[in-house]
């Protein structure tokens, strides 16, 4: 292992709270009043915050002492992450539409030291610093158009592949929540008519100063949706990336830039309607393949999800199961076929592209078959409870999980040499509970534990000393 700071899923992901700091650049159909007008300007005030604590044991499930000791890891962490977001937007009507600007800012950090091993870590950031010209409201039935530009928070395609624009953790702290996610610099321009859209976007990541990859893309998408389906498409383009992939076969070899000019291709369908009665159904795909780039790069993923919700039960049910794919390097070929996830993520917590609260800290979704269950309960209006299962296996067998650590001597057809991966498909389970309190309209307590049981592959890996890995964290929201 190696110290890195991936996107997470927010531990208060379940409400939907999780902390967007200003309001949006995309206007809500019915926005609030706002908190003062200056002429026919209308100004509206945001704030966001949380104080959450972790308490982590068997961190890496049993793998630091091999290949985090450098790094300083350990198997037991308690922490405390604090972050708040004052924002403001400000919109006018024109002859041409509503102009709309957004300023936020923040302040986070870790207080302790987490399961990165980095301590008492802190920043500010500018985050929101947009300008847009909307001719009609999202949602108002109206050919509309829209262009923006500055800093902002956008996913595309649900978050497949970009979204969560800025890395969180290291010097920045909260890895765990991971609460910011605006793109650097971007631009964008959206028309829809009747239930058609298209959108392009030009967009800079915003990582780690220790780490800047440089990373730059163009994406255009098109969708379709009525009557409960929604249907799309799009592409993507690294512009420019100072990213580096694990070489294809070699242990020790890296391909430098190899993020530089890749090309990606999505598809993605969805339905949700009622079944009968009050009982919801819904089913999603989303897939993707990627080509060129520096590496010669031929990978793809996808994801896949069906769902009832039944609303005539106690406590309201809903049941989901999903399945993920993504590509690992063959090591027999040539060619890279390790699929690249990079700034992935999605605004649905818990139910998004990060897959458990543990697991997104093991693995990323590259060569990575996973299973996931879900049930959710309304046990009051107030209360929300969420259950989640989880499996994680490797798609290919000696081949890199991660960014190629793990590189060790092994035997094969009574040969010794260096392998890569594991060779047992079989990576783990977690299994998770999430329970939040939603106390005022602005207010939500968040309790989560979850508990990952290495596999035969990871139990490999660690020499026959795994070990189950534990987690629990408490979070107070506050959004307005």
């Amino acid at each position: 292992m190696a110290r890195r700071s991936l996107p997470r899923a927010s531990l208060a992901g379940l409400l939907a709270l999780t902390l967007a700091g200003a309001a949006p650049a995309r206007a809500n159909p019915t926005p609030p009043p706002p908190d003062a007008e200056l002429g026919p300007v209308a100004i509206r005030l945001g704030l966001n915050a949380f104080a959450a604590g972790w308490a982590m044991d068997g961190l890496w499930a049993g793998l630091a002492p091999l290949y985090g000791a450098s790094a300083g890891y350990r198997d037991r962490q308690r922490w405390a992450d604090l972050y708040i977001r004052p924002g403001v937007t400000a919109e006018a009507a024109t002859p041409i539409g509503t102009l709309r600007a957004g300023l936020s800012a923040s302040w986070g950090g870790t207080l302790g030291t987490d399961l990165y091993s980095y301590t008492d870590q802190s920043r500010p950031m500018l985050e929101d610093a947009w300008v847009a010209l909307e001719t009609a409201a999202p949602g108002s039935g109206v050919p509309r158009l829209e262009l923006r530009s500055g800093r902002f928070s956008e996913c595309f395609d649900g978050g497949f592949l970009l979204c969560q624009a800025t890395v969180n953790g290291s010097e920045r702290g909260l890895i765990m929540e991971s609460p910011r996610s605006v793109w650097r610099l971007g631009a964008l321009a959206r028309a829809e008519a009747s239930g058609f859209s298209v959108t392009g976007a030009y967009l800079e990541a915003n990582p780690l100063a220790s780490f800047d990859t440089r990373d730059a893309f163009a994406t255009l998408g098109v969708g379709y949706a009525a009557s409960g389906f929604d249907i799309g498409g799009g592409y993507i383009r690294a512009l420019r990336s100072s990213y580096d992939y694990p070489g294809a076969g070699a242990p020790f070899v890296l391909v430098d830039d190899g993020r530089d000019g890749l090309d990606a291709w999505l598809l993605r369908a969805a339905w949700r309607g009622q079944v009968g009665g009050r009982t919801e159904g819904w089913v999603r795909a989303i897939g993707a393949i990627q080509r060129g780039g520096r590496a010669d790069l031929a990978a793809w993923g996808g994801y896949a999800e069906a769902g009832l919700g039944f609303g005539a039960l106690p406590f309201v049910p809903r049941v989901s199961l999903g399945h993920a794919r993504f590509s690992g390097d063959d090591p027999a070929t040539r060619r890279l076929e390790r699929f690249d996830p990079l700034y992935y993520g999605g605004n649905g917590g818990l139910d998004g592209f990060f897959f458990g609260v543990i697991g997104p800290n093991l693995f990323l979704n590259t060569n990575l078959r996973i299973w996931r269950a879900n049930l959710d309960l309304a046990l009051s209006q107030r209360d929300l409870l969420k259950l989640q299962a989880l499996r994680f296996e490797a798609d290919e067998l000696n081949s890199p999980l991660q960014f190629g650590q793990g590189v060790r001597f092994g035997s094969s057809d009574g040969a010794t040499r260096f392998q890569r991966g594991v060779t047992s498909r079989a990576l783990g389970q977690e299994i998770l509970a999430s329970y939040t309190r939603v106390l005022t309209a602005s207010l939500a307590l968040t309790a989560t534990v979850s508990m990952f049981l290495p596999g035969s592959g990871l139990d490999e890996l660690a020499g026959g000393a795994s070990r189950t890995w534990y987690a629990a964290g408490l979070q107070l929201t506050y959004r307005r």
